[in-house]
């Protein structure tokens, strides 16, 4: 009788702990705060130098927040590799055909994550995948240098922007490299010298308010500023539904480029998937949550688990930081304004080549095969940036695709054979 008292008084507290305490709303509400540090410069970031606008990125990061990132421990930050492929199939069919895409691949997605399949399914040899992060990250500071430096030229694809650059010329506003240079400065150097810090204060919120505050001091007249900012962006309702971006709007021409635009999306999220996830359960239930999520808010394709902890208990900090958002939109919209875009660029380029995976290209440089490895890698990144990144990446997975399904039919046959040998030793 006493062992079954002492198991029921111990089982107590582990209910208690089970309940939303006030305890758990505070850590939840501090970690908000560190998550929004996170996500509202990226989100601004990679929404106001892109052809969607301020306001679709701030959307998308505000209903991935309230819709979740799939991990309770992890907050929704920007996708590299999505955002760049957003911004190509932008640039080529337009706004409305990027989120179609974004819905295909939302179906493409929940088809994956219904078939089975183990983690040999599919895989990208290092190699290319080195290369892809890599001539993302190149593409990316290719074309944001047209930001940071404030040259004006035509926004379009790496080769577009750098032909461009020969015909407009390379004419810096110093101003605004002096802030897209600070906040170089402090994208490197803050998260080194204040490593705890930086996980409470991250480094694009401090490069964001402090590049703000100096252009609010030398450029007090928005009206007679010297350099680009964000501008403004719908605060009125229809800010929720990013003005009047329909799918509606994509012509017939255009559906066969948002599925090959749909397919790179597909490519990134599942390969991204595949390496975080350990188990096969994790990958399909990751695979089904972003697949939901890009058919409810295209905007939100771009938005996807990041390396950074959310620091709070409970899935709450998400929604706590959606609120802290919304109402940091429409409070602080006159001084979200004038947030220089050279600040902006900079933090997408930092981002950009934080997640270059530079382990996977030393991998494959290091294996027996190195001298087609590099031949590879070199090829994919000059026809990357020069001639389309989107179809590099197509024709990489499509090619790994086949050798995965080859293998696999090698290694049943030879399992066959195996099996009737045995049979006849037998």
């Amino acid at each position: 009788m006493s062992l079954r008292g002492s198991k029921a008084t111990a089982a107590i507290p582990l209910k208690k702990n089970g309940k939303y305490d006030l305890q758990k709303l505070k850590k939840d509400a501090l970690g908000s705060l560190t998550a929004v540090g996170w996500i509202f410069p990226l989100a601004l970031a990679f929404g106001s130098n892109s052809p969607f606008g301020a306001a679709a990125g701030l959307v998308g990061a505000i209903i991935a927040c309230i819709i979740g990132s799939g991990s309770r421990d992890r907050i929704p930050t920007p996708h590299v590799e999505v955002f760049a492929i957003l911004i190509y199939a932008a640039n080529t069919i337009g706004v409305p055909g990027a989120m179609l895409s974004s819905i295909i691949a939302g179906m493409l997605l929940l088809f994956v994550a219904t078939i089975q399949f183990n983690k040999s399914f599919f895989k990208i040899p290092p190699a290319a995948l080195g290369a892809v992060t890599f001539i993302v990250a190149a593409v990316l500071c290719i074309t944001q240098v047209n930001y940071y430096f404030g040259i004006g030229v035509p926004s379009g694809s790496a080769f577009e922007t750098l032909a461009a650059y020969r015909s407009f010329g390379f004419h810096s506003n110093w101003r605004g490299v002096l802030y897209g240079t600070i906040t170089l400065v402090i994208m490197i150097t803050y998260p080194i010298k204040f490593k705890k810090l930086s996980r409470k204060v991250p480094a694009p919120a401090v490069a964001l308010v402090l590049t703000t505050v100096l252009n609010l001091i030398l450029n007090p007249v928005a009206e007679r500023t010297a350099i680009d900012e964000v501008g403004a962006f719908v605060s009125s309702p229809s800010f929720m539904l990013v003005g009047d971006i329909s799918i509606f709007d994509v012509t017939p021409e255009k559906l066969l480029p948002s599925f090959i635009y749909a397919w790179a999306l597909v490519v990134v999220l599942v390969s991204d998937t595949l390496l975080r996830e350990n188990r096969v359960s994790a990958v399909r239930s990751s695979l089904a949550f972003k697949g939901v999520r890009s058919i409810i808010c295209p905007m939100c394709d771009g938005m996807t688990v990041g390396d950074e902890s959310s620091e709070g208990e409970t899935r709450m900090t998400g929604i706590f930081a959606a609120v802290i958002m919304i109402l940091f939109s429409v409070v602080a919209h006159p001084v979200i304004m004038r947030v220089p875009t050279a600040t902006l660029a900079v933090i997408i380029i930092c981002t950009a080549w934080k997640k270059v995976r530079f382990k996977a290209i030393k991998t494959a440089f290091k294996g027996n095969k190195r001298v087609l490895a590099i031949i590879a890698f070199a090829a994919m990144v000059v026809l990357g940036i020069f001639f389309d990144m989107v179809v590099v990446i197509d024709v990489v997975s499509l090619g790994a695709l086949v050798y995965c399904f080859d293998r696999r039919r090698r290694v049943r046959k030879k399992a066959e054979r195996l099996s009737e040998l045995h049979e006849k030793n037998i």
